[in-house]
């Protein structure tokens, strides 16, 4: 494909549209909504590849942060953190439901917009060094080529579902809806893990102060 690096080099700093990608040798993270996206080598590479591609106007990158959960005292905090984890690695992607949580082996899968809305194919595995799910569309999706990492975040007491998702799609109008709408797709799985979460010991009725930027299923879904 025109424009594609293999082997990128290493970016010491990147700002795109407020996001920040700082990759180092010895650390890196994407800093987005106020919470950090936990990195590995896997979703590094992603980033730099997609980033180097050179398709002006058919690029797309999307990201936000969503509360889930507020807890009383750190152990009812790590319990739910474990349990969302686990809901996010058996609902990686809407339509999607494995019947035990996807290991670091790639899993093949169907994948509908707004549960409903036929898309394509998917492949999707669980990278354990970022503890993120990551998605690739694969040559039938309607939205390719792209991919998304999803993670669990405990920040304090608070926990939050991350999003980001990159990619260069076949055509501009595509990029566009990727970029303007990309999260919404995955809205009513953190829905899903809200009301899951509302269910564990410790659950806040009331969230507490979450950083500035940061959405909230607490008004989304209650």
């Amino acid at each position: 494909m025109p424009g594609r690096i293999v082997t990128p080099p290493l970016i010491t700093e990147t700002t795109r549209n407020g996001l920040v990608l700082v990759d180092a040798v010895n650390d890196a993270s994407v800093i987005f909504k106020a919470v950090p996206l936990r990195m590995s080598n896997a979703v590094k590479r992603l980033m730099l590849w997609y980033a180097q591609l050179d398709k002006p106007g058919f690029y797309h990158r999307y990201a936000c942060s969503v509360l889930v959960g507020s807890f009383k005292d750190e152990t009812s905090a790590a319990t739910a953190s474990a349990e969302a984890e686990r809901y996010l690695r058996t609902h990686p992607a809407p339509g999607v439901k494995f019947p035990q949580p996807i290991t670091g082996e790639e899993q093949r899968a169907f994948v509908f917009a707004f549960t409903v809305i036929p898309l394509g194919h998917i492949t999707t595995f669980w990278d354990g060094d970022s503890r993120s799910v990551i998605n690739r569309t694969q040559p039938d999706h309607q939205m390719r080529d792209g991919f998304v990492v999803r993670q669990i975040a405990l920040v304090g007491l608070n926990l939050f579902v991350s999003t980001y998702g990159e990619g260069d799609n076949t055509d501009p109008g595509r990029a566009y809806l990727n970029g303007t709408i990309g999260t919404d797709g995955f809205r009513d799985l953190d829905q899903r893990i809200y009301r899951d979460m509302r269910q564990q010991p410790g659950f806040l009725a009331s969230p507490l102060p979450r950083p500035s930027g940061t959405q909230s299923a607490y008004e989304s879904a209650a």
